[in-house]
């Protein structure tokens, strides 16, 4: 009986912590009118990267880009841009894709600043890190 009150106190308080964290992670969230998608490594596996575009009081969106083992950094970071014009609003957001396989996302106009994240990759070996300015 002891062991299970043990357990069961432990899911409660592993609970608690995942929403604390969740909640944390939403409070927390860095707001900038631009953003750099940054690649490294190499692809060692298919799959699939998916962002989170949070916009400043506003909705998430999501955008979804696969990519395919052994692809060059620079058609992964023309991927990505390319997933970024298709899939979020053209009117709110500029996409740019430079040689060195960088993608930069940035605001257009007076739509609100946003938060990028990447919130799941599938592909392994694939380095991903995001800038604000």
């Amino acid at each position: 009986m002891l062991e299970r009150f043990a357990t069961r106190r432990f899911f409660y308080l592993a609970a608690i912590c995942a929403f604390a964290a969740l909640v944390a992670s939403a409070a927390f969230a860095q707001y900038s009118a631009r953003w750099r998608v940054q690649l490294g490594d190499e692809a060692k596996s298919d799959g699939t990267l998916i962002f989170n575009v949070e916009r400043e009081g506003g909705s998430v969106l999501q955008v979804y880009v696969s990519v395919t083992r052994a692809t060059p950094l620079n058609e992964i970071a023309a991927a990505i841009g390319d997933g970024f014009t298709e899939q979020l609003p053209a009117d709110e957001f500029d996409v740019t894709v430079d040689e060195r396989g960088s993608v930069q996302l940035r605001k257009k106009g007076n739509a609100p600043d946003f938060a990028l994240e990447l919130l799941r990759s599938t592909v392994t070996g694939l380095k991903v890190r995001l800038n604000h300015r």
